[in-house]
C-alpha cells in the first residue's frame, strides 16, 4: 500500500498530517487545527508551534510518538509478515492498521479522508451485529500468532495496540457479547475492549494479571482498568475494559510514557523514576493527586513483584483541558517466574531489585518526587497497609494458587522493614 500521507484525526476532527519523504517520517499541524478553539497538542513531546502557524515537528519526536502506536517485537513482525511490509517501515504500517489505536487518534490516507469525515460517527454500535461464539473467538485467538491484529486478513478492520504480548481489540455489545470492530468505509469502529490470550510461554499468566489488578482496583478505586477472565476454547483470556473510551463510546486521547518523552518504543526500560515524576509534574493538571499516585504504584509494584513497570506501562489521559496520569493497567507479578528477570524496569533509589531495597531508599525519592522526604515513608507504609488488607481479604474469601501468599509475603517483609 503506497500512500504518501496519512490525516491524523482526533475523534473524528483533523489535526494534523503524517508524511514519509526522502525515507523521513514527519508531522505537521493542520492550520484548521491551529485556528480552531479546541486545538491542543497531540503530545506534551510534539507541542503546538508557538507561532500559531503550521510547520512540521522535529523528526524524532514524530516517529517516536507515531512508531509507539504500533505493536512491538513479535507482534510487530508478524504484522509486517502478514502485510508484506518491512519491519522497519513505520509509516507504512500505520498506514494498514492505524484506524483504532490507543486514545483518539485515527490515521486515515488521504484518499479516504472525505469519506471519513462524512460518517456520522465511529462509536461502537453495541446493538448491532453478531457476537462471536465461542468457537469462532477460538478461532480468532489461534490465529493471532501469524496475523497480529487481524493484519492481512480480508475485509478486516485497521487495528493496533502497542506491547509485546497477543492482544485483539474488541467491541463488548450490550448483550455481554464480543465482536471484531467493523471496518467501514474511510474508517473503523472504536474497539471497547482488549482481549489477551494466555500466551503459552506464561501458564497462569491470566489468573496472575486479574488478581494483581484487582488488588490494585481494590486499594485504588476507581483508578485501574476493569478487567474480567473469559475462555477462548481451552485458552484463558484477560478481557480489559478500555479506560480511553467513554461510556457514550467516544474515544478519549492517551499517550504512554514514553511517547511523552519522546523515545521510541525498543527503549522504554531507558527512563526511570526521576523522567517519570518529571513527567507528570511538568504536564499533569492535578499534580499533587498524581504524584502521589504515581508513588503509591511504585510502593504497589515491588511489593506484588512487579518488575517490568517501564514506560510504555505508564499513560497519560486527555480528558480534560490538560491530561492527567491514566488509570493503571498491565499490572502483574513477574517475579512468580523464574524465566523473567527480577531486575526493576524503574530502579528505586538505584536499587535493582527486591532484596536490596532498604527504608532509606524511599525517602530518597523526595528530590524526583517533589514530596517531603518524612511524608514519603508514611505513604509507603499505608499503601503496603491497604494491600495487605486487600491480599488477606482475597485469600480469607477462597482466592486459589501461591501468588496471593507470595505477595501478601513481600509485602510483610516490607512492613517489617518500615517498622524498624
Amino acid at each position: 500500500m503506497s500512500v504518501p500521507h496519512l490525516a491524523v484525526l482526533w475523534d473524528g476532527v483533523r489535526v494534523g498530517t503524517l508524511m514519509r519523504e526522502d525515507g523521513q517520517v514527519d508531522f505537521t499541524y493542520v492550520q484548521s487545527w491551529l485556528d480552531s478553539q479546541e486545538a491542543r497538542s497531540i503530545s506534551v513531546a510534539l507541542p503546538l508551534p508557538a507561532s500559531g502557524v503550521a510547520t512540521r515537528v522535529g523528526q524524532r519526536s514524530a516517529l517516536a510518538f507515531f512508531d509507539g502506536l504500533l505493536p512491538e517485537e513479535a507482534q510487530r513482525g508478524g504484522a509486517a509478515r502478514a502485510l508484506g511490509i518491512s519491519l522497519q517501515n513505520s509509516f507504512a504500517l500505520l498506514a494498514e492498521l492505524g484506524g483504532d489505536v490507543a486514545g483518539a487518534l485515527s490515521l486515515v490516507p488521504e484518499a479516504d479522508v472525505v469519506a471519513h469525515l462524512g460518517l456520522q460517527d465511529l462509536r461502537p454500535r453495541l446493538q448491532y451485529g453478531e457476537a462471536l461464539d465461542n468457537a469462532a473467538l477460538a478461532a480468532l485467538v489461534a490465529n493471532l500468532p501469524q496475523r497480529p491484529m487481524l493484519a492481512g486478513q480480508a475485509g478486516r478492520p485497521r487495528l493496533s495496540l502497542a506491547g509485546a504480548q497477543p492482544k485483539l481489540p474488541l467491541v463488548r455489545m450490550a448483550s455481554g457479547g464480543l465482536r471484531v470492530p467493523l471496518s467501514l468505509e474511510g474508517g473503523t469502529e472504536a474497539s471497547t475492549h482488549i482481549l489477551k490470550p494466555e500466551p503459552d510461554s506464561f501458564p497462569g499468566l491470566v489468573a496472575n494479571e486479574a488478581l494483581i489488578m484487582r488488588l490494585a482496583e481494590d486499594i485504588f478505586p476507581d483508578n485501574v482498568a476493569e478487567v474480567d477472565i473469559l475462555q477462548a476454547g481451552s485458552r484463558p483470556c484477560l478481557l480489559v475494559k478500555r479506560y480511553d473510551r467513554t461510556v457514550a463510546g467516544e474515544r478519549l486521547h492517551q499517550e504512554d510514557f514514553a511517547q511523552g518523552l519522546g523515545i521510541m518504543s525498543v527503549d522504554k526500560y531507558e527512563p526511570g523514576l526521576r523522567d517519570a515524576f518529571s513527567l507528570v509534574r511538568a504536564h499533569s493538571r492535578q499534580v499533587a493527586k498524581d504524584v502521589l499516585s504515581l508513588l503509591d504504584i511504585t510502593v504497589f509494584n515491588v511489593a506484588v513483584g512487579n518488575c517490568d513497570a517501564h514506560a510504555k506501562n505508564f499513560s497519560l489521559l486527555y480528558d480534560g483541558p490538560k491530561p492527567r496520569l491514566a488509570p493503571f493497567y498491565d499490572l502483574l507479578s513477574t517475579a512468580d517466574y523464574d524465566h523473567v528477570s527480577n531486575v526493576f524496569a524503574m530502579r528505586i533509589n538505584g536499587r535493582r531489585t527486591f532484596e536490596e531495597i532498604r527504608p532509606s531508599d524511599w525517602p530518597a525519592l523526595a528530590e524526583a518526587t517533589g514530596l517531603s522526604g518524612s511524608a514519603i515513608p508514611r505513604r509507603v507504609t499505608m499503601v503496603l497497609r491497604n494491600l495487605k488488607q486487600a491480599v488477606q481479604r482475597r485469600i480469607t474469601a477462597g482466592e486459589k494458587g501461591s501468588l496471593a501468599q507470595k505477595v501478601l509475603k513481600r509485602t510483610e517483609h516490607l512492613l517489617a522493614q518500615m517498622s524498624k
